[in-house]
């Protein structure tokens, strides 16, 4: 209980920091003063993946057996990834938004649906190991999208390179998994 009481008044401590360009608190009507920000809930096209990362690792508990694809900490990456291509690709210009912005949100949202089917056909350790390998190849293929999508000039090149290491490190992590798969508890 006592730790349950500190998780929620950190949330509320990092609820409660100043945005970048405000002038700090809430940012709500009766708040401490006025021209705050609101912030917001969902990060711009800058994509604040840093902050996204913390909340995920912060909600693991790894003591605890996996019983479900959501327990599963490259699933709950993939689809953070996956959220943020989407959120990025709706900046790109409208003529793109149909072609390669298309392409890069289907990739990336294949990423955690194969890993979502292959945890469905983990009976069999093959079948689950093919979707993990065609995750791995999702990665990459998002990865290819993203640089093509920056060269275009569709997409700012910081949110576009920091989106593409985090697919690295991403296609990196379910590969550990496919060798390790076996020994988990």
């Amino acid at each position: 209980m006592e730790r349950k009481r500190r998780l929620d008044s950190r949330v509320d401590r990092e609820r409660d920091a100043p945005s970048p360009g405000s002038k700090g608190g809430r940012g709500r009507k009766g708040g401490r003063g006025k021209g705050q920000n609101l912030r917001s809930r969902h990060p711009g096209p800058e994509m604040d993946i840093g902050r996204d990362e913390k909340e995920v690792k912060g909600t693991i508990n790894r003591a605890r057996p996996i019983r479900r694809y959501r327990d599963l900490l490259v699933y709950q990456q993939a689809y953070r990834l996956a959220l943020a291509v989407s959120r990025l690709s709706k900046t790109f210009p409208r003529v793109e938004q149909y072609e390669l912005g298309r392409q890069i949100r289907s990739s990336s949202r294949s990423v955690a649906a194969n890993i979502v089917e292959g945890w469905a056909k983990r009976e069999s350790p093959a079948e689950f190991r093919r979707h993990l390998q065609i995750s791995v190849g999702e990665c990459e293929e998002t990865r290819f999208w993203l640089e093509l999508a920056t060269d275009e000039g569709c997409a700012a090149r910081d949110a576009a390179e920091a989106l593409g290491a985090e697919y690295a490190k991403l296609g990196m992590m379910i590969h550990n998994l496919w060798k390790e798969w076996r020994k988990l508890p």
